[in-house]
This record gives structure tokens, sequence and C-alpha cells, in this order.
């Protein structure tokens, strides 16, 4: 499957929706989750460590949302769903 970064900017919110209201730290080992987790680190949404890629039994280690996080949550909130938007976009 080939993700463009559409699809990449809705699997990382969602993935953020799915966290909300985690317990944290919260630990990752799926690398699609993981992935989310390196993105949305480095937009400033999490504050998370990521185990170097050649490393065996790579994870994610998620120690919260941040303030920025927080702001786009509460926005996804006052929006259609990610996905139904981007299905629109496609229709078009």
């Amino acid at each position: 499957m080939i993700r463009t970064p559409e699809s990449l900017a809705v699997l990382t919110l969602d993935y953020l929706q799915e966290i909300e209201h985690a317990s944290f730290p919260l630990c990752e080992a799926d690398p699609a989750k993981i992935k989310c987790v390196e993105l949305l680190r480095a937009v400033g949404y999490l504050d998370a460590t990521v185990t170097p890629v050649a490393s065996e039994g790579r994870r994610a280690h998620v120690i919260r949302i941040t303030w920025m996080g927080q702001m786009a949550l509460a926005n996804q909130k006052n929006r259609p769903a990610a996905s139904v938007r981007l299905n629109e976009k496609r229709s078009h």
C-alpha cells in the first residue's frame, strides 16, 4: 500500500484520537503505531522516545500528548472525521 502525505495525516490523527484518554506512559510495539508516534513527535504533538530502527524489539514510549497535540485534538472535534474529508476529496 502506497501511503500519501494525506493518508499519513489521517493515520496519525486517528492514532492521536485513539490514545487521547490512555494512561501514560504508553508503550507501542506495532510498526504502524511506532511510525505514527514518530510523525506526531516530529510535529510536536507527542513527547515520546523511540528506539533506533536497527534495534531488535523496536518500541515507542509515549510520555504525554503535548499542548499542541491537545489543540489538534480539539480542532478535529470541530471538523468532520478526517477519513470522511479524505474520501470526499477523492470523489471530486
